[in-house]
Order: structure tokens, then C-alpha cells, then sequence
């Protein structure tokens, strides 16, 4: 009884002076359904992390049409949909901000990405441990850049994070993200929807978010050639209105990596391969580069 006693009075100073804090994030993942891979690990791909962390998470896996791929359901939004012609995303984009708000309006983050997303659960829980603002009072959001006719956009490939509150500010006016997106695509649309609303994109460009794998490198890895590899700039690529691609922080810290046009499984097998000192930098917005970053 004693004992019973004192442990209950100790994990009651723990959770008093030592509270566990707690983290919520509601992930989506845009496919389509005419999509071709070989091997096919949607669903499979990154996602086994996600029980190794104490983080209450919920994934909901949006297509243009309704398919199951290794178990897993893909849904068309809204839910009375079959099948859309979204070829720019538009839709499948601004139906996950409505979709939050219907079903995850207690999480405090949404993530979007695409299916060849690969996001890393360990840095993203580094990221809200970091975070001290309220992400359901405020607007917070996390990207990295791209260029499109000379417009900087926030990259979806690589991924968005986004407060519950910011998702709230994007939905208040969707019919305008919805017009700006038919001359474009849903990520370069998201930058100027966001600036319509006031919301300077540049203060939210991350270094934890690869727009692009160095796939042409990927010898290196698989021949762990690393002495090739040259030290990283100062300063990435420039875009057209003068800020950097940033030089990426090493990849082991990134919290997401667009693994365009790479074999899903190479990818699982080499991005745990890289050493601690290795980053990605750019030629230009399509030619990414490993560099060292502690040369």
C-alpha cells in the first residue's frame, strides 16, 4: 500500500514538473490512380515509423479515384466522389483543408505530401518540440522553395506542415486559392494565396525540407564513394528574386525528402545510408547535389 502510495505520488511530480507534451499531426497523401510503380510502396514507404514515437498521428490517403494499394484505401474527397479530373491538384489539395477541419479539427498540424514524400517522424517530432508557438492560435507553416516562371512557390513534392490555424486561414477563402490554381499548379497557386492573404512565404522557408533527391548521385551512396563528394557553398542556387535554395542542414536532419522519379525501393534502402555530414545543395532548382557540409 505504502509503495502504491509513493509511486502514485511520483509520477504526480513527474506530470506536475515534468509534463509530457503533447503532439498531434493529421497526415495526407496525394496519389492518382493511373499512377505506374514498380515496386509500389504506397502506403508502406516511410510510414512504419510513425509507432516508434509518441506522437498521435491519423493518415488519410487522397486520390483521383478511389483505389487500394498494399492494403491501404485511397479515397476521392468529397466522399460521394468516384473519380475527378484534378490534374493540377487543385482539388485533391483544398479538399485535405476541409477535410481537417471536418475530421481532425483537434489536431494541431497537417502535413501534405505527395507519394513519393518520404517524411522523417523523428525530426518532425524534433520540429514541434522546438515549435513555442500555439499551433492551434496561430499561423505557422514550414517549406522549402522552387521556382516556376520565375515565381518562388513553396514545393509540395517536399511537402507542407502547416498549424491547425493557418489551415483554418487557408480554407476561410478557398474559391480564391481555387481560381488562382487553374493557371498553375496547387503549390505554386499556395504561395500566391498565401501572399493574397498576407502571409509572407518567405518567413517560412526550412532547411529541413529537400525539394528534390540527388538521384543521379545515387552511386555514391550504393558504392559509398563520400571522398567525391565537395563541400557545400555558402550560399545554395539563387532563385529569381535573390534568396537561396537554402543549403540544406545534413539530411539526416531533414524532416521530409521529395524522392522524385526514384524507385521506392532504392529510396527505403538508401536514405537511413547517409553519413551525418552530407547535404544537398543545387546547381539550379532542378539539379540538386550532394555536399559535405563539415569539409
Amino acid at each position: 500500500m505504502i509503495r502504491t502510495l509513493f509511486l502514485f505520488l511520483s509520477l504526480f511530480v513527474i506530470y506536475i514538473f515534468f509534463p509530457i507534451k503533447y503532439h498531434s499531426v493529421s497526415f495526407y497523401v496525394i496519389a492518382g490512380v493511373n499512377q505506374s510503380l514498380d515496386p509500389d510502396y504506397r502506403g508502406l514507404f516511410w510510414e512504419s515509423q510513425l509507432d516508434d514515437y509518441f506522437l498521435q498521428y491519423s493518415i488519410d490517403y487522397i486520390s483521383d479515384g478511389y483505389m487500394v494499394v498494399n492494403g491501404v484505401e485511397f479515397n476521392v474527397l468529397p466522399h460521394n466522389s468516384s473519380y475527378m479530373r484534378d490534374p493540377q491538384l487543385c482539388i485533391r489539395t483544398s479538399q485535405t483543408w476541409n477535410h481537417f477541419l471536418d475530421h481532425h479539427s483537434d489536431s494541431q498540424w497537417y502535413f501534405r505530401g505527395t507519394h513519393d514524400t518520404y517524411v522523417n517522424v523523428r525530426n518532425l517530432l524534433k520540429f514541434f518540440e522546438q515549435n513555442y508557438v500555439n499551433p492551434m492560435s496561430s499561423p505557422i507553416f514550414a517549406f522549402n522553395f522552387h521556382e516556376f516562371n520565375d515565381k518562388i512557390y513553396p514545393h509540395g513534392g517536399a511537402g507542407w506542415l502547416i498549424s491547425n490555424y493557418g489551415i483554418k486561414m487557408l480554407n476561410r477563402s478557398v474559391n480564391k486559392f481555387l481560381k488562382l490554381c487553374k493557371r498553375s499548379y496547387d503549390d505554386v497557386a499556395l504561395g500566391e494565396y498565401m501572399e493574397l492573404l498576407g502571409l509572407n512565404i518567405v518567413n517560412w522557408q526550412s532547411s529541413k525540407f529537400i525539394v528534390t533527391w540527388p538521384k543521379d548521385e545515387n552511386e555514391i551512396v550504393l558504392k559509398n564513394k563520400w571522398s567525391k563528394v565537395k563541400k557545400c557553398p555558402i550560399n545554395g542556387y539563387r532563385l529569381s528574386n535573390h534568396l537561396p535554395i537554402l543549403p540544406i542542414s545534413p539530411i539526416n536532419d531533414a524532416i521530409s525528402i521529395h524522392m522524385h522519379n526514384m524507385s521506392m525501393k532504392i529510396a527505403k534502402e538508401i536514405i537511413w545510408n547517409i553519413p551525418d555530414n552530407i547535404a544537398v545543395t543545387f546547381l539550379n532548382p532542378d539539379s540538386p547535389m550532394f555536399c559535405n557540409k563539415y569539409y
